[in-house]
């Protein structure tokens, strides 16, 4: 059965931001895209200059907030309009949706000891290790910078918990961006590491240079 999800995507980017609904299939892929830098241009697209225009939408993309979703708040001190893009650009399908969800429900049983629906709908979780993620699996969005360092700094705390291989966990960015030719894109999901190990790289990337974990 196909399941009804929120979203639009931006002309420029494909970054996805939720606004209206369309139908996702069985089967459809959680994609992360990540921006090392973002560096402000202003809120028309005429303040794109247009060398960066004439580039296309690997050097520049437009960012929407929509403060009546909830993970809006995860947006940190962005604000709507264009952004060069600075630095590496990480591109990788992390799950399904479906495979996304049980991801989830893991990490709530092994960190919390606790079930998915709870930590949703209990407050007390709402600042705890992890918190943020748990949004972006029924809707898509993206996380800002500050949040992107709060939640590279959960990967790294509770790797042991989770049981991650030691070979994963020294595995470290600069590691990854020896393999990487500079803004351009890589499908980590080649590296053969688990989810959890991506998702520490794209956000330890983000908090580096201040950029954003975009869910799409």
């Amino acid at each position: 059965m196909s399941r009804k999800k929120t979203q639009t995507k931006t002309k420029e980017t494909g970054v996805s931001t939720a606004t209206r609904e369309t139908t996702i299939p069985e089967g459809a892929m959680l994609e992360v895209v990540v921006y090392e830098r973002l560096k402000w241009l202003g809120e028309r697209a005429s303040d794109v200059p247009l060398q960066l225009r004439q580039l296309g939408q690997l050097r520049y993309l437009k960012l929407q907030r929509y403060p009546d979703i909830p993970t809006d708040q995860y947006m940190d001190w962005l604000r709507n309009g264009y952004y060069e893009i600075d630095g590496y650009i990480l591109t990788f399908p992390l799950a399904t949706l479906e495979e996304y969800h049980g991801w989830l429900e893991n990490l709530a049983l092994t960190i919390w000891k606790t079930s998915l629906p709870e930590v949703l709908s209990a407050g007390q979780y709402q600042y705890k290790p992890f918190r943020e993620l748990f949004g972006f699996g029924p809707s898509y969005g993206v996380i800002g910078p500050d949040t992107a360092d709060k939640l590279a700094d959960d990967f790294v705390d509770y790797a042991d918990n989770y049981g991650v291989a030691e070979s994963e966990r020294n595995f470290t960015l600069d590691d990854l961006l020896k393999y990487l030719p500079y803004s351009k894109e890589c499908d980590m999901i080649t590296l053969g590491y688990s989810a959890y190990t991506n998702l520490r790289l794209a956000f330890q990337l983000a908090a580096r240079g201040g950029g954003v974990v975009a869910f799409c």
